[in-house]
This record gives structure tokens, sequence and C-alpha cells, in this order.
């Protein structure tokens, strides 16, 4: 099965440096599904802090860099 990759840069909620962090992501037309999970611990993961915060962030994904808001 081909997984799908994409690099999501946020801006740290705390410290505004930004932060990037790979994901793998679904296809649904022409929008990206990331689901925000942690490796299986009860609270969710950083970036979705930050995007929480900050939602506009850049999405590395396929040799492009868009800019997206969550």
């Amino acid at each position: 099965m081909h997984r799908q990759v994409l690099v999501l840069t946020t801006r740290g909620r705390k410290t505004g440096l930004e932060r990037a962090v790979p994901l793998q992501f679904f296809s649904d037309g022409d929008d990206m599904i990331a689901a925000v999970a942690n490796s299986g611990l009860s609270s969710p993961p950083g970036w979705y802090f930050n995007l929480t915060a900050t939602p506009d962030a850049r999405v590395a994904v396929r040799g492009r860099t868009l800019l997206v808001h969550a």
C-alpha cells in the first residue's frame, strides 16, 4: 500500500519558532486529511496545539509548498 506523506510546518504556540513534522495523510479530492494521533498516547501531539493557537501553516507535499489554514 502506498502511503502519502506531507511535512506540516506550524508556529510554536509558546516559542513562536517554526516546527516541522512529517505526517501521513489521505486525499479527499483536493483536500488533505491528517489524523490527530500521538502514537497511542491519550493526549494530542504538539502540532495540534500549535494549529489550534495559529491555524495558518505550511504544507510541503509532492514537491510543492502550500500555505494552508486549518
